[in-house]
Formats: structure tokens, C-alpha cells, sequence
């Protein structure tokens, strides 16, 4: 069996949103002892705690990317208290790489990135299988955004996710070169690489990164990066709504500061009229994916 790492980031107590990805984590072959998590400490909370109480994984703390490989332990480290959003995405970006680096270094045979919003899920129904045999250095998932329409009312928690939300759209951006066994550089955002090799998926939006002779954009076959930040507009709203008032600044990549920018931004996917990126019916998928 490999050791596998899957590295994630925070900067706020784990939340209904964070809830959906470290279940199914947790339910779908990820043991604790795979998870390190990074916090940009904005509010001073205890995440060792907020794990243990939350979702009953035992965790350590550390104090440096030079202690974060414990082979058997969930790791926590407080790497940043950064109160501008887009020098957060900066600073961390750099701290990411050089972790995955030690991480393969100390003998880790696969490093996978997925924010706390996200999770893997593979059609054969066995994820960890997958991430044990696949032989390429660097593989990337189907990125897959799970979005409310009009017609759907406010998601209760209390009940699954496939019974609320039935619609689904391909999203390159999403198609993340996440997933490594050699040291590469991820660029913000883990979209891709810096070197160009695993660019940016989305080539339509971003030509200018397709430049590598061998640029590989292709997706592994089967396997998913499915996103939920889009799941509930007014839940979405609320949370950030209180990302503005735990960053300073706020103007940058994903920072919406009005009603307006947000609405902008979550609905664009509604207006979307490219062949094969429009919002579609996706039928049983999310019964199957587990959510």
C-alpha cells in the first residue's frame, strides 16, 4: 500500500461546507493519519480541538513545515495569520510546495491537495485502489461543480445533498493537476503547474498557459474533483459575508465584496452558453458520489 497525504487549508473553524468534503473523506478511505491541515489563524481557535469534537480525529500539533510529516497522525500547523485574502493565496502557495516536497522526500509515495470544499470520488466505487495503483507521475480529476438552480429551495442539512440538487456542470478550472507522486510545483489555486507540463486545464480561458511541448491536460478517466461552493446561494453568501469581516482586504481571486459581485459570480454558471460547460441534469451522480 502507498502512503498517501492529502493536504487541505483553512483560515476559520470547520463549518457545514467543510463538513461535506471531511466526511466523505473520512467515509470513502482516507484515515485521519492521511489529513494535514493548514490554518491561516485569523480568529484564534483551537483546531485540534475543532477536529476532535467535530469529527472525532485525533490530531497533533506542529510548528514548522520541518516537523509536518507523522507518519501515523493527522497533523495540524497554524502556518500564517495573513489578513489581506490575495497575499494569503501568495504566501501559502510557495508553503504548499515546499510541503508536498518534504513530504515526497520522507518517503510519501502520493501528495494530494483538495480545499476543504472539495472531494475525490472514482465511478468503480474505490478511490483508495485507484490511488494506489495509478502509474502516472501526476494525475488530474474531472472537475465537476455541484450548483444551485432557481427552481431548488435552501439546502437543509439535515438531509442528503442528492435529494436537493440535481444539477451539475463541467468546469475546467476545477480539473486541478492535484494529485502527484513527484515533486512539481503547483501554481495558486493547484490548477496546475508552474512549469507548464500539467497546465491549467481550462485551455479555451487560458491559452496563454498551454506553451509546454508536452502540456497534458487530459483528465484521469473515471475519476472526479467534485465542488460545492456553489451549492447554496444564501448559504455561500453568509460565509462570505464572514470572510469579510476575518480579512482586512478582501479584493482579490474569489474575494467578492457586494451582494452584486456575488451574485455576479454565482450565477454565472446559469448564463454559461459553451457547448459542454452548460448547467446539466446530472441524474443519480451525486447518490453515487456518496453526498
Amino acid at each position: 500500500m502507498r502512503e498517501i497525504k492529502l493536504i487541505t487549508n483553512c483560515e476559520r473553524p470547520p463549518n457545514w461546507l467543510m463538513d461535506i468534503a471531511v466526511k466523505h473523506w473520512l467515509n470513502n478511505g482516507f484515515k485521519p493519519e492521511n489529513l494535514i491541515f493548514l490554518v491561516n489563524n485569523l480568529s484564534n481557535f483551537d483546531m485540534v480541538k475543532e477536529l476532535k469534537e467535530r469529527y472525532n480525529i485525533d490530531s497533533t500539533r506542529v510548528t514548522s513545515e520541518d516537523d509536518i510529516y507523522r507518519k501515523d497522525q493527522c497533523v495540524v500547523w497554524d502556518d500564517l495569520q495573513e489578513f489581506d485574502y490575495g497575499k494569503y493565496h501568495d504566501v501559502e502557495a510557495p508553503i504548499i510546495n515546499n510541503i508536498q516536497h518534504k513530504l515526497l522526500d520522507k518517503g510519501v509515495d502520493v501528495v494530494i491537495f483538495l480545499d476543504r470544499d472539495e472531494l475525490l470520488w472514482h465511478e468503480s466505487g474505490d478511490l483508495i485502489n485507484v490511488l494506489n495503483t495509478f502509474n502516472e507521475s501526476v494525475i488530474r480529476p474531472r472537475g465537476i461543480e455541484v450548483i444551485q438552480n432557481g427552481d431548488e429551495k435552501d439546502l437543509d442539512l439535515s438531509k442528503s445533498i442528492f435529494e436537493q440538487r440535481k444539477y451539475c456542470r463541467w468546469f475546467p478550472s476545477k480539473s486541478k493537476a492535484c494529485i502527484t507522486r513527484i515533486p512539481v510545483n503547483w501554481m495558486i489555486g493547484r490548477h496546475g503547474t508552474t512549469c507548464g507540463r500539467w497546465p491549467h486545464a481550462d485551455a479555451l480561458y487560458h491559452p496563454e498557459l498551454q506553451n509546454h511541448p508536452d502540456a497534458d491536460i487530459s483528465e484521469y478517466p473515471g475519476l472526479y474533483l467534485v465542488h460545492f461552493d456553489k451549492v447554496d446561494m444564501n448559504m455561500l453568501y453568509d460565509l462570505r459575508m464572514e470572510s469579510q469581516q476575518l480579512f482586512k482586504t478582501n479584493n482579490r481571486h474569489t474575494g467578492v465584496i457586494n451582494e452584486t459581485q456575488f451574485t455576479e459570480w454565482f450565477t454565472e454558471a446559469h448564463r454559461e452558453t459553451v457547448k459542454d460547460r452548460e448547467l446539466y441534469d446530472c441524474g443519480n451522480f451525486l447518490k453515487q458520489v456518496g453526498v
